[in-house]
C-alpha cells in the first residue's frame, strides 16, 4: 500500500506537469464514456428495466382474431368487453382503454395532446395506486354518461409547479373537466417511457372522439370495436388456460351475437414494451434498434480509447530519457511498469468522473431531442439509473389549469 500511495502521488505530479495532455485525455474519455452511458441508459429504460407496475409478467393483452384470416385482428366493442370481463374466470381484472387526440387549452393557446380513455379499473389492473386523488368510478365508465372528470399524468402535473390541482378544472375540447386525480410518478401504463398527458373515463369516449373526429357511433354499440383490452392473470393460471377459456367464451358470443362476432375468437399474448395496438406485437424491432445504438456507442467508446492510447504512446516516447535514467539508478522494470499503469489508472478515474457530468448533459440533450419528436409525453429519468425515484419530462409547455 505504501508503494501504491507513492505511485499515486508521483502520477498526480506528472499529470499536473502536463496539464494540456491531462485535460485532452480526460475530455476524450469523458465524452466517450458519457455518450456510451447515455445510450445505454435509454436502452435500459426501453427494454431492460421492468415497467413500474405490479407483477408485469401477469399482464396479458387480449386480441380478437378472425378464425378464417388468422393474421387479421380487430379491437373490442364495449359490450364485448363487459361480457369478457364478467364471464371469465382466468383474469382477476380486465381493463379497456383507447388513445385519442384531444385539444387542450393552455391560456390563450390550444394544443393537440394524447389522452387515454380508460375503464374504471384501469389503474387497479396495473396495481398502481394514484399519487393523489381518486380513480374513475363505474358510473363514470358507462357509455354516454359524459362525466367531465380527468386524471393528470404525474409529469404533466409537475409542469404546473406541483400545486394542489385537485378540484380545479382544465379545458379539453372546449369543455371544462374537473381534475379528480394525479397518476403516480413514472407510471406510463403498458408503454415504456411514453404516456398520455391525460386520462379520461370511458363515459367520455363518444363526446371526445366525436368532437375531434366527427364520428357519431356510440360506444355502447356491439359493432363498434374501438377498445384495447389488457387482463391480469389470476395466480397459478397459465396463458394456455386463458386461451382455452376465452376461445369458449368467444364461441358463445358468436352464437349469441352472430352479426357482430361471426368468425371471431379471442387469444391472449404477452404485452410488448409499446402496447398500443389491437394486434399482438413483439419487441424485435426495439431489440434491433437497441443493438444498433449500442454498437454505434461502443464504436465511439473504442475510438475514444484508441485516441487516449495513442496520446499515451506519444507521451511515453517523450519520456524515454526519464525511464532510462530511472533504470540506470536501479529502478526495477516492474516498478516502472506499475508506475505507468498507475498514471493510466488516475487518468481513467478522472475520465470517469468527467463522464458523470457528460452523461447527465448528454442524456438531458437526448431527452430534449426525443421530446420534440415523440407524440406522447416522455417519462424518463434524465441521467444514470442511480435510483428509481425521479421521473422527468423536459418540455417547456405549461399546464392549462384554471
Amino acid at each position: 500500500m505504501n508503494n501504491l500511495l507513492l505511485d499515486l502521488r508521483y502520477a498526480v505530479r506528472m499529470l499536473r506537469k502536463r496539464p494540456g495532455f491531462t485535460a485532452a485525455a480526460v475530455m476524450v474519455l469523458a465524452l466517450g464514456i458519457g455518450a456510451n452511458t447515455a445510450i445505454f441508459s435509454l436502452v435500459n429504460a426501453f427494454l431492460l428495466k421492468p415497467l413500474p407496475i405490479r407483477q408485469p409478467a401477469q399482464l396479458l393483452g387480449l386480441y380478437s382474431r378472425d378464425t378464417k384470416k388468422p393474421d387479421s385482428y380487430r379491437a373490442f366493442s364495449y359490450p364485448n368487453y363487459v361480457d369478457l370481463r364478467e364471464q371469465n374466470t382466468v383474469f382477476s381484472s380486465v381493463m379497456a382503454h383507447n388513445l385519442a387526440m384531444v385539444g387542450l387549452t393552455e391560456g390563450e393557446r390550444t394544443r393537440r395532446v394524447f389522452a387515454d380513455i380508460v375503464s374504471a379499473n384501469y389503474f387497479d389492473t396495473f396495481g398502481v395506486p394514484l399519487f393523489r386523488g381518486r380513480a374513475f368510478t363505474s358510473a363514470e365508465e358507462s357509455p354516454g354518461k359524459e362525466p367531465p372528470v380527468a386524471i393528470l399524468s404525474y409529469s404533466y402535473w409537475k409542469k404546473s409547479g406541483a400545486g394542489d390541482v385537485l378540484g380545479q378544472t382544465a379545458r379539453i375540447n372546449g369543455k371544462r373537466f374537473t381534475i379528480v386525480g394525479i397518476a403516480r410518478e413514472g407510471f406510463s401504463g403498458t408503454m415504456a417511457l411514453v404516456s398520455p398527458e391525460l386520462y379520461l373515463p370511458l363515459g367520455m369516449h363518444e363526446a371526445v372522439v366525436n368532437d375531434f373526429d366527427g364520428r357519431a357511433r356510440p360506444l355502447s354499440a356491439r359493432d363498434n370495436p374501438v377498445l384495447i383490452l389488457v387482463g391480469r392473470l389470476r395466480p397459478g393460471v397459465t396463458q394456455a388456460n386463458a386461451d382455452r377459456q376465452l376461445a369458449v367464451l368467444a364461441e358463445g358470443m358468436a352464437q349469441a351475437y352472430p352479426a357482430e362476432n361471426k368468425d371471431q375468437t379471442v387469444i391472449v399474448r404477452p404485452l410488448s414494451r409499446l402496447s398500443v395496438s389491437d394486434n399482438p406485437q413483439n419487441d424485435n424491432g426495439l431489440f434491433l434498434t437497441a443493438s444498433l445504438l449500442l454498437a454505434a456507442s461502443g464504436v465511439v467508446l473504442l475510438i475514444a480509447c484508441v485516441n487516449v492510447a495513442n496520446m499515451m504512446l506519444a507521451r511515453a516516447s517523450s519520456r524515454r530519457k526519464e525511464i532510462a535514467i530511472r533504470l540506470a539508478l536501479g529502478g526495477g522494470r516492474m516498478n516502472i511498469v506499475r508506475q505507468l499503469f498507475t498514471e493510466g489508472l488516475v487518468l481513467a478515474i478522472l475520465g470517469g468522473a468527467g463522464a458523470l457530468v457528460t452523461t447527465y448533459w448528454s442524456t438531458a440533450m437526448l431527452v430534449r431531442s426525443l421530446s420534440a419528436l415523440a407524440p406522447l409525453d416522455l417519462v424518463y429519468v434524465a441521467g444514470p439509473d442511480l435510483r428509481d425515484r425521479k421521473s422527468t419530462r423536459l418540455n417547456s409547455s405549461h399546464l392549462g389549469i384554471s
